[in-house]
């Protein structure tokens, strides 16, 4: 999730991963600008946890893993480094030339989507991941519409499903069940309707 699209001046990689190994905030690099990330709602942290739990599950038989947002996935070197809310890389898996903390060769990325983020991250976003050349699954979920935009390599480009039901079938062989991306919200009260007591 972006905070806003203003950016802080003019880096270069060297210099973002500098900033990003003393922060206390997460930044997203893009060309040269760096943008600050907003904190995530209950929700959002709910259904990117669920994700990540299944993706782990599906994959322990595999040369594969997944990894949470605290990990940055290199999108273009020198130009693209994002906090996808999970990812998976599968073996060998490669850090990014110039940032030690980025995963440089992700096969799966998971954005969920956010209402101040959605454009974003289906415009611009989907674009830089859409380019990356390791990418072969890029799922992004609607936790309003409880619908996962599912966009896969088809040969040269890419195709797209929605489902609402059933389950995303993934390139490394595994499956995301999207009603079980929902199961916990339902622990969740509604807002403001609890406090400190």
């Amino acid at each position: 999730m972006i905070r806003g699209r203003t950016p802080v001046n003019h880096f270069t990689v060297a210099e973002y991963v500098a900033i990003e190994a003393v922060s206390t905030e997460r930044h997203e690099f893009w060309f040269g600008k760096i943008y600050a990330m907003a904190g995530g709602s209950l929700e959002h942290s709910l259904v990117a946890q669920q994700v990540g739990s299944q993706l782990e599950q599906a994959l322990r038989d595999r040369p594969c893993a997944a990894f949470q947002s605290d990990a940055r996935v290199a999108v273009l070197a020198d130009g693209q480094y994002f906090y996808a809310d999970a990812f998976v890389a599968c073996a060998p898996i490669a850090y990014d030339a110039h940032d030690e903390l980025a995963c440089a060769n992700p096969v799966v990325v998971v954005e969920v989507l956010s209402p101040s983020t959605a454009d974003y991250d289906r415009g611009e976003k989907l674009d830089a991941y859409r380019a990356n050349a390791h990418l072969k699954d890029i799922l992004l979920i609607d936790i309003e519409a409880r619908s996962v935009e599912h966009w896969f390599r088809k040969g040269e480009g890419w195709d797209r499903v929605t489902r609402r039901t059933g389950a995303a079938p993934l390139h490394v062989g595994v499956e995301v069940s999207v009603e079980a991306l929902w199961g916990k919200l339902g622990l969740l009260g509604g807002k403001g309707t609890a406090g400190l007591t």
